[in-house]
């Protein structure tokens, strides 16, 4: 606007200065243009200064508003700090109204808040009623959709299956066990239903069927298997009960038998870790072109014996936590101290607390990193400031005989872009914003667990500003070229 304004009155300065001389003959030429040229001078330099002042005062602020206003109506708790609102100076009246809207917004989320918690303080008492009879089953329960990803297992289970790193919600059943038994039970399942001189009751039947040992034990199992049918009896899971084997040896014969159908019985109630939409959504591969709120993300934090890996500082601990279609999977878990083989600095210790003595028979970073690669396989992984602490697994990936190619994203770089008003993006001015608060800082779970729920948060906050996929994700944060340009120093 200001161009134009600027490129308009300078031509018809110069054509009424064209017809001036014209008039006034050519002793006229010098004085005209002398006095045509400073008038256009001037002119820039006063419009110059305006588009200045009207940039700074009106133009970056109202923008600034926007954003909080913006991020505010995505996310319930988004809070700002008086010192981050922009000022309108040249629309107080407006400066004031916006105010208020933000303040009584702040005050009708609390008030929703409120009556949320309440209602999720009745549902946590029946819960708690019903995960108290799942603690005193005897028996693995998984649950899994049709793709033989699990979306349901309890304690027990990972007992059973001696599977910490492996089971886990989205993950495929396959990775802890032989699924050709479980196959070859389901279409037997399916078989029996079909059949055409079957008569079929309301209740489903119930497989028998005897499993080779799982990946991570050396025992066989035997197991109970029954479908998981929708409203239109569409077959979208199944319910899979494990037990250890008995090892008296008439039973030990019948291990190679097949899986054979016994009467339907109930099964256990409600176990402890769940996640029922993936029947109806099952996780997607990591591909750039996946929804962010479908994809599995593994969040992570180090804690180190120093601030400067490529001058030989290691790890001393590594933690992280699974989040899965926006929830933080507190239950899921990664979290060992690491033997740095070196001393641990005075300074260091005084910031995150591990001692030599407190590492001096934990594994070392060769036991360490195969095993947390094996917990982040198939995920996003995200950190805060995620440069530094990638850094130290790269210098050790050749030495641990790994490779982390998991897609990275970098909350300091999203906070970058959803709150470009502010430049804060601390953890801790990040929590402050999003109304979270950090149990155990400066500890590498409490630190993973605190990024984990700002992450969670900020799925909401980009869905607004139309970041939507893994690949709008990864190119917002590219485009934060100062941190990213500070970043490059680890």
């Amino acid at each position: 606007m200001f161009s134009l304004a600027g490129l308009t009155v300078t031509v018809v300065l110069a054509v009424a200065g064209l017809l001036a001389m014209r008039t006034m003959g050519a002793d006229a030429v010098a004085p005209l243009v002398l006095c045509g040229g400073g008038a256009i001078f001037v002119l820039v330099l006063l419009l110059a200064l305006a588009w200045q002042a009207v940039d700074e005062k009106l133009v970056r602020p109202t923008l600034q508003w926007a954003r909080i206003l913006q991020a505010m109506a995505a996310a319930p708790s988004t809070q700002t700090d008086h010192a981050d609102l922009p000022a309108l100076s040249w629309l107080n009246p407006l400066d004031v109204a916006l105010q208020d809207v933000a303040e009584a917004l702040h005050r009708a989320r609390t008030e929703q808040d409120t009556q949320l918690a309440a209602a999720t303080q009745a549902a946590s008492r029946r819960q708690l009623q019903l995960e108290a009879v799942l603690r005193d089953l005897n028996v693995g329960v998984v649950v899994c959709n049709a793709a033989h990803d699990v979306l349901l297992y309890n304690q027990q289970a990972l007992q059973t299956l001696q599977a910490p790193t492996t089971l886990g919600l989205g993950r495929p059943l396959a990775d802890s066990l032989d699924l050709a038994p479980v196959r070859q039970a389901l279409e037997l399942l399916d078989a029996w239903r079909h059949a055409p001189d079957m008569r079929h009751g309301p209740s489903e039947p119930i497989a028998e069927l005897r499993l080779p040992a799982p990946h991570g034990g050396s025992a066989p199992l035997d197991a109970r298997l029954s479908r998981v049918r929708d409203l239109d009896a569409r077959a979208v899971g199944y319910v899979l009960t494990l037990t250890p084997a008995p090892t008296h040896p008439a039973r030990a014969e019948a291990a190679d038998d097949a899986p054979r159908i016994c009467a339907p019985a109930p099964l256990a109630a409600r176990p402890e870790f769940y996640d029922f939409d993936l029947f109806s959504q099952p996780v997607p591969p990591v591909q750039a072109g996946a929804a962010l709120r479908t994809l599995p993300f593994v969040v992570f934090d180090t804690e180190t014996t120093g601030l400067e890996p490529s001058k030989g500082d290691r790890m001393v601990q590594i933690a992280g936590v699974r989040v899965l279609h926006g929830r933080v999977l507190a239950g899921e878990v990664f979290d060992q101290l690491v033997n740095p083989e070196r001393p641990i600095p005075a300074r260091s210790t005084a910031i995150h607390g591990i001692t030599e003595a407190m590492v001096a028979h934990a594994p070392d970073i060769t036991a360490v990193l195969p095993a947390f690669a094996t917990f982040s396989r198939g995920a996003v992984l995200v950190a805060h400031n995620a440069a530094f602490d990638l850094k130290f697994i790269a210098l050790q990936q050749d030495r641990c005989g790994v490779h982390l190619d998991n897609p990275v994203l970098d909350t300091v770089l999203l906070s970058a872009f959803l709150f470009d008003h502010s430049a804060q993006h601390t953890l801790d001015a990040l929590c402050a914003r999003l109304g979270l608060q950090i149990i155990d800082r400066h500890t590498a779970l409490g630190d993973a667990q605190a990024t984990a729920a700002v992450f969670a948060r900020m799925l909401d906050l980009l869905e607004a500003r139309g970041v939507r996929t893994l690949a709008d994700a990864l190119d917002v944060s590219a485009r934060m070229h100062a941190i990213r340009r500070s970043q490059a120093k680890y």
